[in-house]
């Protein structure tokens, strides 16, 4: 159960943080 909450947490980190990454890694 708490793998599930962590991986659903790094992958709900992981979409904005890709975006924001994109807008600045590929600027």
């Amino acid at each position: 159960m708490r793998e599930q909450s962590q991986r659903h947490k790094l992958r709900r980190s992981s979409i904005p943080a890709l975006k924001v990454c994109s807008d600045t890694c590929f600027v």
